[in-house]
């Protein structure tokens, strides 16, 4: 199914994430985003949905670790139960998701040693700190925020003071 909307529920539903195993003997759930590039918006004490034949199914969020990706759904209490959800979409009402696009996305990153490094594609939240995320000649690189060391808006560049041989340790 295609990462959207699913259309036909009074309720517009659209696709987070997906169950990708049972965590343990005792219901837990091991969940990940659709997308890598997105917040996943799942909160504790609140509804999210699982996709079952097209239709989104209520559960009720117990827990939510976001940084290990393990999710406890009430009633999901045993192996079995969590084994039935395996492989499963997550869903929640589409207008609650908000689609982040990072006002400095297409900015150029030079960096005081290294030159010029490629164009910022995104920023990903990792647990303690942001992350720049910069296409360059070799691929993807990723750039932890607090090595800004400025952002130039008006002539769109980001620098950055990488240390030593970083590069050399993300090519």
């Amino acid at each position: 199914m295609d990462r959207g909307v699913i259309p036909g529920l009074p309720l517009q539903l659209q696709v987070v994430g997906r169950i990708a195993r049972k965590h343990g003997f005792n219901g837990l759930l091991k969940a990940f985003p659709t997308d890598a590039n997105s917040v996943f918006p799942i909160q504790e004490k609140e509804f999210l949905f699982v996709e079952f034949d097209g239709k989104g199914v209520p559960f009720f969020v117990e827990s939510w670790d976001e940084d290990s990706g393990i999710l406890q759904l009430e009633n999901v209490t045993n192996e079995a139960d969590a084994a039935a959800l395996e492989g499963k979409n997550i869903l929640l009402p589409a207008d609650l998701i908000q689609e982040e696009e990072s006002e400095w996305q297409g900015f150029q990153v030079h960096d005081e040693t290294y030159g010029p490094l490629g164009a910022l594609t995104r920023i990903d939240a990792y647990p303690g700190q942001d992350m720049l995320v910069v296409w360059t000649e070799k691929g993807e690189l990723l750039i932890p925020a607090p090595l800004v060391m400025e952002v130039d808006e008006k002539s769109r560049i980001i620098h950055t003071n990488l240390p030593d041989g970083y590069l050399d340790m993300n090519s």
